[in-house]
């Protein structure tokens, strides 16, 4: 439960969506200390707290979210085969953590595991590539999402996640302009401490057949569920 509190919430008037035009919260709220404001009317320093702090939240989370997997295991009110969906609920939220960090910051480290060393050369990850990233976690969700059952009876498993959506989210953007091929832009010359291309310079079209693909297994299983797209 832990965990799954530091999932961020989408579309908020203090996120990213109200920082950018998706939407447009009342400037009377600056007021009211609502960050995202401030940044829309010019009025953001150096000194201004994030609007996004992804980076100082989630690696504590995916931490957590490690120690669970290796250390949970069942007791007398708790099945084994519940402590076995918290565990690749845990993992869907590792993978689902680095999706909105690379999404957000562009290429970032892959934490594989939790460190058990405080310090020294174990904790400082370097940077991995943008795709070897969004294909790292799109698999791992792939891979809990079929422990996991397509929904769930009791009411106390409301709100639990859904791999197959996020996935589809991540996949879609990672096929975008934005990151597929980026000859005319400054990314291109981006490069990771040994040298490494931190952002591919070819368009790849078959980043679009990936992500067709991962919306149409979004549909289709949510079909064989009982769900169906709204059709007016």
């Amino acid at each position: 439960a832990f965990i799954y509190s530091l999932v961020p919430k989408f579309y908020t008037y203090d996120g990213a969506d109200a920082v950018a035009d998706e939407l447009a919260p009342s400037v009377g709220w600056e007021s009211q200390g609502f960050k995202a404001i401030f940044y829309q009317n010019g009025n953001w320093t150096a000194n201004s707290g994030g609007v996004i702090s992804y980076w100082t939240t989630f690696p504590k989370a995916i931490r957590s979210a490690y120690t669970f997997i290796k250390y949970a295991h069942a007791i007398a009110d708790v099945s084994e085969k519940e402590v076995n969906y918290m565990k690749a609920e845990c993992r869907f939220l590792i993978a689902q953590f680095h999706a909105m960090m690379v999404m957000t910051y562009g290429a970032i480290p892959i934490i594989r595991e939790a460190a058990e060393e405080t310090t020294g050369e174990s904790l400082l990850l370097k940077q991995e590539p943008f795709y070897t990233v969004v294909d790292w976690a799109a698999n791992e969700m792939l891979e809990a999402s079929k422990e996991l059952p397509p929904f769930y009876d009791d009411d106390n498993k409301y709100g639990r996640i859904t791999c197959l959506a996020i996935r589809a989210r991540l996949l879609t953007f990672a096929a975008s302009d934005l990151v597929n091929g980026n000859q005319d832009t400054d990314m291109v010359n981006m490069k990771n401490c040994d040298g490494t291309p931190i952002f591919n310079s070819e368009h790849d079209p078959n980043r679009w057949k990936q992500a067709v693909e991962a919306n149409k297994l979004v549909i289709d299983e949510a079909e064989k569920s009982g769900h169906k797209l709204h059709i007016e």
